[in-house]
């Protein structure tokens, strides 16, 4: 008799430094992935930021949105590794505040899941969120491709983007989390060469 592999529960951290109004568009298009669903919360790390606007949207969300608001500013690497020291799932999804996911995320990371439960990390891709009124520059950018993504050499995986990277927590721990020492952007490259 064939039994289904249970669902794995997920704890998305969050990352966030002067960017609220990012923060709020993110946690607008995670609510449906989060709310009432049992085995996936939200760990919201502000970095730094005295920005009054986190109050007001940690509010709006309150009742499935853990906040952690740090002292000082440490880097992204820092609240990542804060994050997950508060999470409970077995698989960290972490997503910057600058991102806005597809309504079924979660759900697709559910999906490649259950074709393989060997996984220990899933890296996506992601796209530029386009402003209003984009100008060619920006449009040339977009349409090259030039923003963060999974990058191979030789058919090797040379990085995987913490923008959008899901981990297994107990590979994520013996790891260490995120080496915090790194200069910014190099901490998703020393993590997936660990």
């Amino acid at each position: 008799m064939f039994m289904p592999r249970p669902e794995p529960s997920f704890s998305v951290v969050i990352p966030t430094f002067g960017r609220p109004r990012g923060l709020a568009r993110l946690l607008n298009c995670l609510a449906p992935q989060i709310a009432g669903r049992l085995g996936r919360e939200v760990i919201v790390v502000n970095d730094g930021s005295d920005e009054s606007a986190y109050e007001a949207i940690i509010n709006r969300h309150r009742g499935w949105v853990t906040y952690l608001a740090s002292e000082e500013n440490r880097g992204p690497s820092a609240a990542r590794n804060s994050g997950a020291k508060m999470a409970s799932g077995d698989f960290l999804v972490f997503i910057d505040d600058d991102c806005a996911p597809p309504l079924d995320w979660l759900d697709q990371l559910v999906r490649l899941l259950a074709l393989d439960g060997e996984f220990d990390a899933i890296g996506g891709t992601t796209r530029p969120l386009e402003s209003q009124h984009p100008r060619w520059f920006e449009k040339l950018l977009i349409e090259g491709g030039c923003h963060p993504n999974p990058v191979y050499y030789q058919d090797q995986l040379i990085v995987m983007v913490s923008a959008c990277l899901a981990v297994r927590r107990t590979v994520f721990d013996s790891l260490g989390g995120f080496v915090e020492k790194v200069t910014p952007l190099a901490e998703d490259r020393n993590l997936t060469t660990r």
